[in-house]
């Protein structure tokens, strides 16, 4: 799931493997918002609500936007129910910081600068 913080709009899911519809993405509602709390390059896992998440904020430059940047949330996500291992899923989680690192490392050139630039 791929989160992005728009000035008017506020946090918002912009793209999710697989694509969500809109009622399916209320059970993660709370992984946006995520947003507003990070506010440095970073890994870390959230047991909000019964959404847990492995979550790796970024920003990549931009100077179209308010701030000059764009504030991204690059999170793999899973629903918990009252009868799932929490463990479990929060060992998988714990093991997502590298590959979340990678994508977002993917995305730059060997010079910082995003690949899309």
């Amino acid at each position: 799931m791929l989160s992005n913080f728009d000035v008017r709009l506020g946090p918002s899911v912009a793209l999710s493997v697989p694509a969500l519809s809109k009622e399916e993405l209320k059970g993660f509602n709370v992984i946006p918002r995520l947003i507003d709390i990070a506010n440095t390059e970073e890994f870390f896992i959230s047991t909000l609500e019964k959404a847990y998440s492995a979550n790796y904020y970024f920003s990549i430059e931009n100077v179209g936007t308010r701030g000059n940047k764009d504030m991204l949330l690059l999170s793999i996500a899973v629903q918990v129910g009252d009868e799932d291992d929490k463990e479990k899923i929060l060992l998988f989680l714990k093991k997502t910081e590298d590959p979340l690192a990678n994508v977002h490392a993917a995305s730059r050139g060997t010079d910082g600068s995003t690949s899309w630039e």
